[in-house]
């Protein structure tokens, strides 16, 4: 275009567009996003110097209006844009662009595109944890799809509304979705979304308990996500990799608290040592491979949170208290400044865990008062027993011999636990119920 002396207006802005495309899917969210901006420049200046009887979305041919500037490419450059904000964590501008976009869409009666970018408000709701409103997206979204038959949609939308079904503590429905939405990618060879839909199906698998399946699906997903080269995927299948080896430090903690309730007085040195070994030799494997996926580039501003608060348990699952400390700071910072609900209140959960390891057990009270109004407000079932779990334990442990905190100690252990049952959440149901035993067991001797 350029030995055609062709300077600015609707066809640069064109290749601009898909020079923007090209970097989001490599994970190059800054190029793609500064892409994306000069073509939306570009655009609108085209479109302000055509005579307002040129400007028909309807022209009988796609180069035609590309060379004439269709106005439905504003709205799909808009779209690009927030798709792109989404990822890199500024919801604001993500929510302004998307529903500039889908005003377009519906001024020219874009149907595919409505549903297209119904499915990325959806997702930015799912990350705001305002699931009324995601699922009110996602359902406007499958209506259209399924209506006009746009399989690779209908794929993205049924992994959502899985995603979504999790969020909520619906493990078995979010499984069901999830399953939905890889059965279509695989319809269609989409291996991107059979990458992502296997992620997150083994979150969900793990959650419910089933170690073998989650174990299957994560180690597909991270050999198609390696065989792309696609680096946010990697990340985030390896920061699940890392979680598992985490739990699994966790199970044989309980293990050795249970054998050493049981057999007191016998000599166990040698089992406790295999035990302690074992433990260790996980949480190695997981801060190998978390430190490993927050030294990468192009990560997701949510999933390298995820990463960071993960780094957090760790820490104080190793008695690291400063350094989980002072991760839990930044880390609550950053998923502030990201406009993200549920992640601060994690963080707010583990801070409280740290502070009353430290022996300050008034402040860290406050931090799990708050997490927890945080997470039943917002639905997040699942992540809401979590905390008063981990609350629950802390009074036990660090509450002292106050008969108050004893009691309201194990009743925030038996709520959780009465969550998990109806979640479905078999591995966090065992825990829970360990720490009640255990605490029962103490008071009796």
């Amino acid at each position: 275009m350029r030995e055609a002396e062709v300077v600015g207006g609707a066809a640069w802005a064109t290749l601009r567009f898909q020079e923007s495309y090209h970097y989001w899917q490599d994970g190059n969210y800054y190029e793609a996003h500064k892409m994306a901006s000069e073509a939306l420049c570009l655009f609108e200046e085209a479109l302000q110097k055509q005579e307002p009887s040129r400007t028909n979305a309807f022209q009988t041919t796609g180069t035609k209006r590309t060379l004439a500037g269709d106005p439905v490419n504003l709205g799909r450059i808009q779209s690009l844009i927030g798709i792109i904000a989404d990822m890199v964590g500024d919801h604001h501008e993500a929510l302004t662009y998307l529903q500039s976009a889908l005003t377009v869409f519906e001024q020219y009666n874009r149907q595919r595109e409505i549903a297209n970018v119904c499915c990325n408000l959806g997702d930015v709701y799912l990350r705001k944890a305002e699931y009324e409103l995601a699922h009110a997206a996602f359902r406007r979204s499958i209506h259209i799809a399924e209506r006009i038959g746009d399989v690779p949609l209908m794929s993205v939308v049924f992994g959502n509304l899985g995603v979504l079904a999790a969020r909520s503590g619906n493990l078995q429905e979010a499984e069901e979705w999830i399953k939905r939405g890889i059965k279509l990618a695989e319809q269609i060879k989409d291996q991107i979304y059979i990458s992502i839909w296997h992620i997150y199906l083994s979150i969900t698998f793990q959650d419910q308990g089933k170690w073998a399946e989650a174990r299957k699906s994560i180690v597909y997903a991270l050999s198609i996500s390696r065989s792309m080269n696609n680096t946010p995927y990697v990340g985030f299948a390896l920061i699940v990799i890392g979680n598992m080896h985490m739990m699994q430090s966790k199970l044989l903690d309980h293990s050795q608290e249970n054998i050493n309730q049981e057999h007191k007085d016998s000599k166990l040195e040698d089992l406790e040592e295999t035990v302690n070994i074992q433990r260790f030799h996980f949480l190695k494997r997981s801060q190998h491979v978390l430190e490993r996926v927050l030294a990468l580039e192009g990560l997701e501003s949510e999933t390298r949170i995820e990463g960071k608060l993960s780094l957090v348990q760790l820490f104080l699952l190793q008695g690291e208290l400063n350094r989980a400390w002072q991760q839990a700071i930044n880390t609550l910072e950053e998923a502030r400044q990201n406009e993200l609900i549920w992640q601060p209140a994690r963080a707010q959960s583990l801070m409280g865990s740290i502070l009353a390891a430290q022996g300050q057990m008034e402040q860290a009270t406050k931090y799990f008062e708050e997490a927890i109004n945080i997470l039943r407000k917002c639905g997040m079932h699942l992540e809401f027993a979590r905390a008063l779990h981990s609350y629950g334990v802390t009074l036990l442990k660090h509450g002292g011999m106050e008969q108050k905190n004893h009691q309201q100690g194990l009743s925030y252990l038996r709520d959780a636990h009465k969550v998990f049952d109806e979640c479905g959440a078999v591995l966090d149901s065992q825990l829970v119920e360990q720490d009640i035993a255990m605490c029962q067991g103490q008071r009796e001797k």
